[in-house]
């Protein structure tokens, strides 16, 4: 296993790659830059991309060579990476309320597609996309659109975004399984929220956590990974059932003392450090090859800071469902949406007035006779 780094669109990405043992790891770090965002001053009333104000182009790693979508890409432990930006911001960026849709024209549609199309071609066998917009407000010319897009090749794993953030504070869980089998995760802003993402592939299996700023020990279990977030027609679940070690990675100010698992109500068991974030712990999974189990983890680092988490999940078929109003914000198509709206407020305006007038020639027509 190995372990790098990504920053982009205000997401911390933690990218696992896997090699054949599962005790093993070797580090690298991903140095790429963000996407553009549209509540910042890299869009924000900004006229075009070659304005004094794109703070984008201007000053991040990636606004120079790449000032819209692009696709960077990493080979390690003998698989390829790659990582898809999609920037649908306004040009020129609007103000609020009307930066509240992303778009993309049919020339960096295009170019988005072509992206795809050559990390496929160049064998990615996984890869991320991220972008600031969720799928469902990004308008595209045509049919199907992005999520059309990012379904079209099984190496297509998840889809990071940041614009609906929590939604006010009524959805701290802005995530989906969208219908081609990919998810499409939101993050929490990190101006009043204070969030980050760790996310991480390991054995072909992607998890990830959400994380509030000096929340410390970071714990992110990885195998087996949480049940929720499987997705069956992307990845190899059956590594799971296969797999010899639970492992997770840890992260702290300070050096981890003690870390502990234990599965259901079974005794707590010690876990062993193999090389940086990476810990492990022997298990059997056979003894919980049907139904839904959680697993507990113990951490406890040099600064005398404690946190234990629990996650499900299940080596069968077992699924848990996500909440109705997530799905359908992540699921739906924006500009339907808008449409229905205004019909449905065309509708209120316009009935009352047909039926007060229906009711005046009634009412004219009694009183004349």
């Amino acid at each position: 296993m190995s372990w790098g780094k990504v920053f982009a669109s205000g997401l911390y990405v933690q990218a696992e790659v896997k090699v054949e043992q599962e005790k093993s790891m070797s580090l690298f770090l991903l140095s790429f830059g963000p996407i553009r965002l549209t509540h910042v001053s890299d869009n924000f009333n900004v006229l075009n991309l070659e304005s004094k104000e794109n703070y984008y182009r201007n000053y991040s790693i990636q606004g120079v060579s790449h000032p819209r979508s692009y696709l960077h890409q990493i080979s390690k432990g003998g698989d390829k990476y790659s990582f898809i930006g999609v920037d649908a911001c306004l040009e020129p960026g609007p103000r609020r309320p009307f930066n509240f849709v992303g778009m993309l024209r049919k020339n960096e549609m295009e170019h988005v597609r072509n992206l795809s199309e050559e990390a496929h071609r160049q064998g990615s066998n996984y890869t991320i996309w991220f972008g600031h917009y969720p799928t469902s407000c990004i308008l595209t010319p045509g049919p199907g659109g992005v999520r059309a897009l990012i379904g079209s090749h099984r190496e297509g794993l998840v889809y990071l975004c940041g614009h609906y953030h929590t939604l006010g504070g009524m959805v701290s869980n802005m995530y989906t399984l969208q219908q081609a089998g990919f998810l499409e995760l939101e993050l929490g802003d990190w101006k009043d929220n204070r969030l980050y993402r760790v996310a991480a592939v390991d054995h072909g299996l992607f998890s990830f956590i959400d994380v509030h700023h000096r929340d410390w020990p970071v714990i992110l279990i990885t195998n087996p990974k949480h049940t929720l977030y499987k997705m069956p027609t992307r990845e190899p679940l059956n590594r799971m059932r296969n797999s010899t070690h639970i492992r997770m990675l840890i992260f702290s100010l300070s050096h981890i003392v003690d870390v502990q698992v234990k599965v259901d109500e079974e005794g707590w068991r010690p876990c062993t450090e193999v090389k940086g974030p990476l810990y492990v712990a022997m298990w059997e999974p056979n003894k919980y090859a049907q139904g839904l189990h959680y697993i507990h983890v113990h951490v406890e680092d040099g600064d005398g800071r404690v946190k234990t988490i629990t996650q499900p999940f299940s080596l069968d078929d077992t699924r848990l469902g996500f909440h109705l109003l997530p799905r359908f914000v992540l699921m739906s198509n924006i500009s339907l949406v808008f449409q229905l709206m205004f019909g449905f407020m065309l509708v209120i305006c316009v009935v009352p007035l047909c039926i007060l007038r229906v009711l005046h020639i009634l009412l004219k027509g009694e009183f004349q006779n």
